[in-house]
């Protein structure tokens, strides 16, 4: 049985992201707050910006957040010393976080309001699961095999457990991965596979982006089933 609270964070790598952070952090805000308040899910959640050396207002913005943050929700503000991109930045708000379960949003993205509670809903009834992922809604035209590949290698729209993030050691933060940003689909390519069925969890998450996708190689996608990962030990034993 289940006995103690468990534990989230809310990874959000920012680089020059003032004209956006706003809405991302009310997104996140109101994500957490549903699943908590509304939803009645006893779990602890952080939301940890991580700002990789902007120049622009990001580190104010966030600032402000986690000054005026509501009851029961904290923003915390870590700051890199130089510019190391988005996978140093996402492992780094990881080893500066506490969560056992662990959520990475964009800068320039959103959460709709039941993609935590749905998430951690399926991971903490079968403690088998490793991780899971949503369907995205993208503001941009583009082909539907683009979609749901972007589903599979992007890693704004799914939870993943602390144990599986540390095995697969995290986010590539290689210079090559950085230039092409391609250390997130390089990250769920690393996830193992699934090995007890497949199961799509349906809420959504929003990108905002104008420019990622041309920059993307896209020989690093894999077209495959939309799938769950299934853990070969007990998650419970495993921590």
């Amino acid at each position: 049985m289940r006995t103690r609270t468990p534990t989230a964070a809310v990874i959000i790598p920012a680089y020059n992201a003032g004209p956006t952070i706003d809405r991302t952090l009310e997104s996140a805000i109101a994500s957490l707050r549903y699943c908590v308040d509304d939803q009645g899910l006893g779990a602890e959640i952080e939301i940890i910006v991580v700002d990789d050396c902007s120049t622009d207002t990001t580190a104010e913005k966030v600032a402000t957040w986690a000054a005026r943050a509501p009851g029961g929700v904290q923003v915390r503000l870590v700051r890199n010393a130089v510019n190391r991109g988005p996978g140093f930045s996402r492992n780094e708000g990881v080893r500066q976080s506490s969560g056992v379960f662990l959520f990475f949003l964009d800068a320039d993205d959103v959460f709709y309001p039941n993609h935590i509670h749905t998430c951690l809903k399926e991971l903490l009834a079968d403690d088998s699961l490793g991780y899971v992922f949503t369907r995205m809604k993208i503001d941009l035209p583009m082909h539907g095999d683009w979609t749901r590949s972007l589903d599979e290698s992007c890693p704004i729209n799914f939870c993943v457990r602390r144990v599986w993030h540390d095995m697969i050691q995290g986010f590539a933060e290689d210079e090559d991965f950085r230039i092409y940003r391609t250390e997130d689909t390089l990250y769920r390519m690393c996830l193992p596979q699934p090995r007890n069925g497949a199961m799509l969890v349906f809420t959504q998450v929003s990108s905002m982006k104008t420019s990622r996708v041309p920059s993307i190689r896209p020989w690093y996608f894999r077209h495959c089933s939309l799938r769950r990962a299934t853990f070969g030990l007990s998650c419970s034993e495993a921590n």
